[in-house]
């Protein structure tokens, strides 16, 4: 089973500090965001149009970096395929960024073995917050 680990990312605060980042015993994640002087301005108990909360995946990166739901990955060291970690239905996913990338007729989401397989090097190269220009097609 995998380690629970969240990060959280508002669009007006930035990135919470992990330590403000804490689950309760019903698996509810609550966020806190504290001003200049250590002071809590706000607490979320879910996700919001406004706050971004992403769960860890369970593997790390080539580097063993943890990878996260939105993080932005590269596979193969030369390659340029790259994609988005998503959480859709019951697993984490990945969201292809370049056309006629080797989606087959699922659209462009796709659940593959080889993504969660320790084997395959896969690179975080940014996220969708710090780094959106890595999105462009």
């Amino acid at each position: 089973m995998r380690e629970r680990k969240y990060r959280a990312y508002h669009d007006k605060w930035g990135w919470a500090s992990p330590d403000d980042i804490w689950i309760s015993g019903e698996g509810m994640v609550y966020v806190d965001y504290r001003g200049e002087n250590g002071d809590k301005i706000a607490c979320y108990t879910e996700k919001t149009k406004e706050l971004h909360v992403m769960d860890y995946i369970g593997r790390e990166d080539k580097n063993s970096k943890e990878i996260y739901e939105e993080d932005i990955i590269q596979f193969g060291e030369q390659s340029d395929l790259r994609a988005t970690v998503e959480f859709e239905g019951a697993a984490f996913m990945i969201h292809w960024h370049q056309p006629n990338a080797v989606t087959k007729n699922q659209g462009d989401y796709m659940y593959e073995t080889w993504f969660v397989n320790p084997h395959v090097p896969i690179k975080i190269i940014g996220n969708k917050y710090d780094n959106p220009e890595l999105l462009k097609k």
